[in-house]
């Protein structure tokens, strides 16, 4: 699924304490920040939501996640027979996936993106609901996670990381990006 927002560079900072060469990504430095849609929310009021390009959203109360939908699986539901008529003015979460991947911010995308793609093949390449110290910080393509391990992969062929642990360090990924 492609998500509207982008990130705002090509390359994630990630911040480091002091005399820390660098630091393992996290998940949450993948997130693409959004509000977290109320679990109320008419469907109808979402379906003019994902009129204009939206892809998906997590719905919630409080800061809380407890679902997520995706414009596929909104417009599948409402084009079946008697779809719109039952669901058109009902809460969003009549519709809503209530039992999506949610992870913390601070797990590696690389397990991230194995827990993504166990799921069942209908909801596999969902995006992630993150949260951070059990709040809602926002969603995660799948395509990011597997871009993400793809471009360690290619520092571990070039050398720039070593092969016995696959932590990318995001500010030597930026110095080896400006350079190529």
């Amino acid at each position: 699924l492609l998500l509207t927002a982008e990130p705002e560079s090509a390359v994630i900072p990630v911040p480091q304490a002091a005399g820390e060469r660098h630091r393992r990504a996290t998940v949450a430095d993948l997130t693409l920040r959004d509000q977290l849609l109320s679990s109320q929310t008419i469907t109808d009021n979402v379906a003019a939501l994902f009129q204009n390009e939206r892809e998906c959203d997590a719905i919630g109360e409080d800061g809380n996640p407890s679902g997520l939908i995706t414009r596929q699986n909104l417009f599948t539901q409402l084009g079946q027979l008697y779809g719109n008529a039952l669901y058109r003015h009902k809460p969003i979460r009549e519709i809503a996936n209530l039992a999506p991947l949610i992870v913390d911010g601070s797990l590696p995308p690389d397990d991230a993106a194995r827990l993504a793609t166990a799921r069942p093949y209908d909801t596999r390449y969902d995006p992630l609901i993150i949260t951070v110290d059990g709040r809602y910080h926002g969603l995660v393509a799948v395509f990011s996670l597997l871009d993400h391990l793809n471009f360690g992969e290619v520092l571990l062929g070039q050398g720039g990381l070593e092969a016995s642990s696959m932590e990318t360090t995001l500010g030597n990924a930026g110095s080896s990006q400006a350079s190529a």
